[in-house]
């Protein structure tokens, strides 16, 4: 059995720190007024895994347990994912899933860590992003899972209608709390559903990247502080439903926009995110090419 090492979210003033133990199997460490627009549900699924809701959240399935889609089972339980563990790999135009990532972002990626695609993979790459062993997926849900239970926004109707699809909070709970694997596609980590939650849990930015999506999840529960905790990387692989960690080079990290969520949703003690982001805010707008829907709109109005 490997080492027990503690994660914890970042000590805020007032706030009661949170400590969460994970076992660990190996030793690697490894404004203002804006309208961001993103699709609602971007988990890209065979036709008979896509849930009715356009949230990401399933309609109450009366067909049993279902297991995750045979394309799961053979893309990553073959010998490519054997080779996966615990591994960076450098990421250029020989690596395997070059194709697969955004292509104004190629450039700016310097590494990528598959993990195990049981359903779990989303958890799996949140626990390797922060340094610690993808085994500790188990400890992420339940970390998200009291981290629910604690904040009043995730009971917010109003929020749930936003980003639930109107889902009740029971089935939301039910999402996190599955222990299984393989993991079924209701209890896959979905975004933007999940996105606030994660950043709210360990309290530091979530970056997700997908062709369909670039965004930053900021926490809506607390504040920045002096935190310096490094974001949670997430790639998400169109057409292979598959979630990986990677790494940006450079020494400031590029954030793309920030969920319009935040601006909406957000408490007070949580607004000096949005300072404190800013830096790699500009990053991004350096360093990425500004796609068509992120110009700015000029409307010319003719008065009669």
């Amino acid at each position: 059995m490997g080492k027990k090492t503690s994660l914890k979210p970042a000590k805020h003033i007032n706030e009661k720190e949170k400590e969460l133990i994970i076992i660990e199997d190996s030793g690697d460490k490894g404004g203002n007024t804006r309208v961001v627009k993103y699709p609602t549900t971007v988990v890209d699924t065979p036709n008979s895994f896509k849930p009715p809701g356009n949230k990401g959240i399933a309609e109450d399935d009366t067909r049993g347990d279902i297991e995750v889609p045979d394309i799961l089972e053979k893309e990553h339980y073959d010998e490519e994912v054997q080779q996966r563990a615990n591994y960076w790999h450098e990421f250029n135009q020989d690596h395997k899933h070059w194709e697969l990532v955004p292509k104004d972002i190629r450039a700016v990626i310097s590494s990528i860590r598959n993990v195990n695609g049981d359903g779990h993979c989303g958890f799996r790459a949140a626990a390797v992003s922060m340094g610690q062993g993808e085994d500790s997926w188990p400890q992420i849900r339940k970390a998200m899972l009291q981290e629910m239970k604690d904040q009043p926004i995730y009971r917010n109707q109003s929020y749930l209608e936003a980003v639930a699809d109107s889902a009740p909070y029971s089935r939301l709970e039910a999402t996190l709390n599955y222990f299984r694997s393989p993991a079924k596609f209701n209890n896959w980590i979905k975004f933007p559903l999940h996105g606030d939650l994660l950043a709210d849990t360990f309290q530091r930015p979530v970056i997700y990247i997908t062709e369909s999506m670039k965004i930053t999840f900021l926490p809506l529960s607390h504040g920045a502080g002096p935190s310096t905790n490094p974001p949670i990387l997430l790639l998400y692989l169109e057409g292979h439903y598959h979630y990986n960690a990677f790494k940006f080079d450079g020494e400031i990290y590029p954030a793309p926009s920030v969920s319009s969520h935040w601006f909406k949703w957000r408490q007070n003690v949580a607004k000096d995110w949005e300072k404190s982001i800013q830096l790699n805010r500009d990053e991004w707008k350096r360093r990425i090419p500004q796609q068509p829907s992120e110009l700015p709109v000029v409307v010319d109005v003719e008065y009669l």
